[in-house]
């Protein structure tokens, strides 16, 4: 065989096996739709994109989820220390009353 022809044979066996690969790749994506419930005649852009969009709207959701999460726990430590506060002064008044108590009771 000439070079050309081995190059041939090679190129033709190189060839071939792409265009397996391709079938094979092509059938995967089909499955991948299926799996998404996407119409499988769709194309990979669209696909892509459809699916880019969708990340980008969860992430952006999340953040959101996060912010109020994060405002809600900041409200919740803020009331649980004003009535920390409350409590103590509540307590206070009750201890300067009892002392009023004992003082008018010892006056008498």
């Amino acid at each position: 065989l000439t070079a050309m022809e081995k190059f041939a044979l090679y190129a033709e066996k190189r060839t071939k096996e792409a265009f397996a690969r391709i079938d094979e790749v092509q059938e995967n994506f089909k499955g991948v739709l299926s799996y998404f419930g996407e119409n499988p005649a769709m194309t990979s852009s669209d696909f892509f994109g459809t699916l880019n969009k969708f990340i980008a709207t969860f992430d952006a959701a999340l953040e959101f989820v996060k912010r109020i999460e994060a405002l809600k726990l900041a409200e919740e430590k803020k009331a649980a220390a004003e009535e920390k506060k409350a409590a103590a002064k509540r307590a206070k008044d009750k201890v300067k009353k009892t002392a009023k108590a004992v003082a008018a009771a010892k006056a008498l």
